[in-house]
């Protein structure tokens, strides 16, 4: 997922493709800079949608996910969702190979800057990184990833698809290079995140709200 983060995106690439067969891009029409990351290897691809605006949404992730998921259909493949400002390791597919187990959903802490510990809880699994196999009876259909007004909401939802004790945290050192937590409902639009932790005070933490 990369809309007006190639810069970002470029730098994690190298060493992303160092473990997968296959990484497809996914943006929208207008995010001409990520065009170009196509040609940085033969093994990615480029997807563009305007699921992200559909209904009033400001980014609506989720759906911009489950419809490249749907579209590619992929079979008996172990699959790795990341934020274009994650950056992983080197070597890190060598470092997970013996931690993976089918049926369960893995994620890895991250490090601001490659530096200073996030304070996830690390068994809640934000979407910022996610590896499960695609033949995982855990996940769901139709949709697979549910539709928000944002960027949010959809990882919580997926992830509570598997019990806790079938999250497995791997040991990898995630750098991230963002702004965690700034820019779920699109970059420059920090006044929907403050109105929406003001409603969500109100609604005593309810988000059900944010759906389209």
């Amino acid at each position: 997922m990369s809309v007006g983060y190639s810069k970002k995106l470029k730098i994690g690439l190298p060493l992303w493709l160092q473990g997968c067969d296959q990484i497809y891009v996914v943006t929208d029409k207008n995010d001409k800079e990520t065009y170009s990351i196509t040609k940085l290897s033969k093994k990615i691809f480029l997807y563009s949608t305007e699921v992200f605006y559909e209904k009033g949404a400001s980014f609506n992730k989720g759906k911009a996910l489950n419809e490249i998921y749907e579209l590619l259909n992929i079979k008996s493949k172990w699959m790795c969702i990341f934020d274009s400002d994650i950056v992983p390791p080197k070597k890190w597919n060598e470092t997970i190979i013996p931690f993976l187990k089918f049926g369960n959903l893995h994620s890895a802490p991250r490090f601001q800057d490659g530096e200073k510990f996030i304070p996830d809880n690390p068994y809640e699994m934000a979407g910022y990184f996610w590896i499960f196999h695609s033949e995982d009876p855990h996940i769901p259909r139709c949709p697979t990833f549910t539709s928000w007004k944002h960027a949010g909401n959809y990882d919580t939802i997926f992830r509570n698809n598997w019990l806790r004790s079938e999250r497995t945290i791997l040991p990898l050192k995630l750098n991230h290079i963002g702004n965690p937590g700034k820019n779920w409902w699109g970059i420059g639009n920090t006044e929907k995140m403050t109105k929406m932790y003001e409603e969500r005070r109100k609604r005593n933490g309810d988000y059900m709200h944010e759906s389209v």
